[in-house]
């Protein structure tokens, strides 16, 4: 009985509970007043109640999902949901979706016309990340991976312009503030990972694009121990 400790008011749960579930097993150990009972039987109805009871906890528990670009695997204590591509707009077209989407790598259709009908667009996304004094130039040009990840907490935060977390809050990952070139068309801004992995193929094909984010003073202010002038962005995702 040792084992059912760790659950709060079990044997009030187990009077409660204990017919349903037989009832639900198909009656198997509903047993007679007066009945004697085997010793194995009790365990074996013990058992299935406390199985039952780490399920109904473990399915109560708060999960929150985040996409960690750049990568294929998840960090820390975090669960794997899918890999993919990094995607997007073309950085030259106005049109489409503003937003980078992590494509998984393995696609399924419903139904479809392989005609070029030039209705909304999606490239893959490249790295432009030589020069810019990140350590990322064998980066450049290649294609960018993701993977969605889900964690055993309730939500989740992009802090940019730090590489640590709020206190009381989980670092994920960290990196650098990413989007489209500021002469290009508009996109979101992603938290690209510090290290990302270089996948697919390295030719020079542009589509959507990856550039570091710089600073630029002015109505952003850059004061001692702030922000610096052309200096490129961090960021953390964290979660909670």
């Amino acid at each position: 009985m040792r084992q059912f400790a760790k659950h709060r008011w079990w044997w009030f749960t187990i009077s409660l509970t204990l017919p349903t579930f037989a009832l639900a097993a198909g009656g198997r150990h509903v047993f007679a007043p007066g009945t004697v009972i085997s010793a194995a039987a009790v365990n074996e109805n013990f058992r299935g109640l406390d199985e039952r009871l780490v399920a109904l906890e473990a399915r109560s528990a708060a999960l929150v999902t985040y996409v960690r670009w750049g990568k294929t695997t998840c960090a820390n204590d975090a669960r794997t949901v899918y890999v993919g591509f990094a995607a997007g707009n073309h950085f030259e077209l106005p049109g489409s979706g503003a937003g980078t989407l992590c494509l998984h790598d393995t696609p399924e259709w419903l139904s479809y016309d392989d005609a070029n009908q030039n209705p909304a667009v999606i490239f893959g996304t490249e790295y432009q990340t030589s020069g810019y004094g990140v350590g990322l130039d064998s980066n450049h040009d290649s294609d960018a991976r993701c993977v969605v990840c889900e964690v055993p907490r309730a939500v989740e935060l992009m802090v940019p312009g730090r590489t640590s977390c709020p206190e009381g809050w989980t670092l994920e990952y960290n990196g650098y503030l990413m989007s489209h070139q500021m002469d290009e068309s508009s996109s979101d801004w992603a938290c690209v990972d510090a290290a990302p992995e270089s996948g697919g193929s390295p030719a020079n094909d542009n589509g959507h694009l990856w550039y570091p984010t710089e600073v630029e003073c002015g109505a952003l202010p850059c004061v001692s121990g702030g922000y610096v002038q052309n200096r490129e962005v961090a960021c953390a995702v964290c979660t909670k």
